[in-house]
């Protein structure tokens, strides 16, 4: 069977394939309306199962997203945000942004702290030009959030030894640059026709040694050219199975970033990972163009072989 093979809805209303397996499902959290200029996307951790994926696009068509919780029982603890705002008279192409928060283990707090830390982002970069500062001062603002939501944990008497915080790794399209900030193990990669291009270092073994929640954090940068850009995707750590064919995910360039997503997760979990893996994917213009049926991405389910 080919990658989007024929479909048929479950009770529930998602797509399972010939083999019955649950495909790609809406989720509760979509598209946010304009702000200020912007048009923004986010789907937290909330309301998801196992066997269900939730996919957002937002309705231009060039961001979009996929969350497939883990197998352990655990909370999900992993949230995604994104959007875009529209170019100006010197550069026409859209500024878009996405950007992945892992909550840190089985920690209390941990999921929340990951949602605290995607919406900040977004309510930030929503009323404001996408620019290397404004990503900065979005990501300090996001880590603002999260020391307030965790302090108010231990305020209401956890031990704060049992707090957990987030991982944060954003990633933009401004102007002719990619942009690259991160605290933690989320991992971010540039698309290209010609295969995939990490953004942020390979996994070290080991604890994290840095995240969102532990006080005062500087985010790592980089930056690269947007030249010749098929699209940036940031991702959680369970998300690293599913990269390990370059060629076949360049190939999804030309789906809309919701499907794209959705096809990564779900590679993902076939490759064995039980942890929560989330995708979120920013396409340039050219890429995005290719699909025009992104716009309703919302209201509809996403066919897809698990």
């Amino acid at each position: 069977m080919g990658l989007f093979g024929s479909g048929r809805e479950d009770e529930s209303g998602g797509v399972v394939d010939g083999g019955g397996e649950p495909a790609a499902q809406v989720g509760d959290s979509g598209p946010d309306p304009r702000v200020g200029g912007a048009v923004v996307a986010r789907s937290v951790n909330s309301g998801l199962t196992p066997e269900r994926t939730s996919a957002w696009s937002v309705p231009s068509g060039f961001v979009g997203g996929a969350n497939l919780p883990g197998t352990r029982g655990t909370t999900p603890a992993d949230s995604w945000c994104g959007g875009t705002r529209p170019g100006h008279d010197q550069d026409p192409r859209p500024s878009m942004w996405v950007t992945v928060a892992d909550g840190i283990g089985d920690r209390r707090g941990s999921a929340g702290a990951a949602a605290a830390a995607v919406e900040a982002v977004n309510r930030f970069l929503a009323a404001t030009s996408v620019t290397v500062d404004s990503l900065f001062a979005a990501f300090h603002t996001a880590s603002v959030a999260v020391d307030a939501y965790v302090a108010g944990l231990i305020d209401a008497g956890m031990d704060s030894r049992d707090v957990g915080g987030t991982t944060l790794t954003l990633a933009a399209l401004t102007g002719t640059q990619v942009v690259c900030l991160w605290a933690g193990d989320s991992p971010a990669w540039v698309i290209n026709t010609d295969g995939v291009h990490r953004l942020t270092p390979p996994q070290r073994p080991g604890p994290l040694r840095d995240w969102l929640g532990a006080g005062d954090v500087l985010p790592t940068l980089r930056t690269v050219d947007r030249s010749e850009l098929g699209g940036i995707l940031v991702g959680s750590d369970g998300l690293e199975p599913a990269m390990d064919d370059p060629a076949w995910v360049a190939s999804l360039l030309a789906r809309a970033p919701h499907t794209l997503a959705t096809h990564l997760v779900a590679r993902s979990r076939r490759r064995g990972t039980s942890d929560d893996i989330t995708a979120a994917v920013a396409v340039d213009v050219a890429s995005a163009l290719q699909e025009r049926d992104s716009q309703d991405a919302d209201t509809k389910p996403i066919p897809v072989i698990l």
